[in-house]
């Protein structure tokens, strides 16, 4: 079985991870994907800066690193993903993305 893990959710990997498992009834995903490289943002009112809501991808990406060594999911990945985005996250993963 398949999931990603969506915009909002980016700020605790593990408690979105948890309720995909949850709501499937499984116990672990075969390919839980980031479902959108971009960071989050609160673009605010216009006057004032916008504000990057979620933590950067490389954060994310140890998370769920993390949950594989769990045994939570098997394999993960990356969706609607630019080459640069995927080369900067290759250049430090300690587990490759199994798709894009």
């Amino acid at each position: 079985m398949t999931s990603k893990l969506f915009q909002g959710d980016k700020n605790d990997v593990e408690a979105a991870l948890n309720g995909s498992l949850s709501r499937l009834q499984l116990d672990y995903l075969d390919l839980y994907l980031i479902h959108w490289m971009w960071p989050a943002f609160d673009y605010g009112d216009g006057v004032q800066e916008p504000k990057i809501l979620s933590p950067p991808t490389h954060v994310i990406w140890k998370q769920l690193e993390d949950q594989v060594k769990k045994g939570k999911i098997r394999s993960i990945g990356v969706s609607n993903c630019s080459a640069p985005m995927l080369v900067d996250l290759l250049a430090g993963c300690e587990i490759r993305p199994a798709v894009n």
